[in-house]
């Protein structure tokens, strides 16, 4: 595998678990995508 394919599967991994996080707790009814992502940098 190359570097690149790496980093996307990485990036592709996270997005998974924190759309399964949001969906255990619905929290896509309270919170954009936008909002979540700026928790997550704080």
């Amino acid at each position: 595998m190359n570097e690149n394919h790496d980093k996307n599967t990485m990036i592709s991994i996270f997005k998974e678990e924190v759309q399964k996080f949001v969906k255990e707790r619905n929290w896509a009814e309270y919170h954009t995508p936008k909002n979540l992502v700026q928790a997550i940098n704080c």
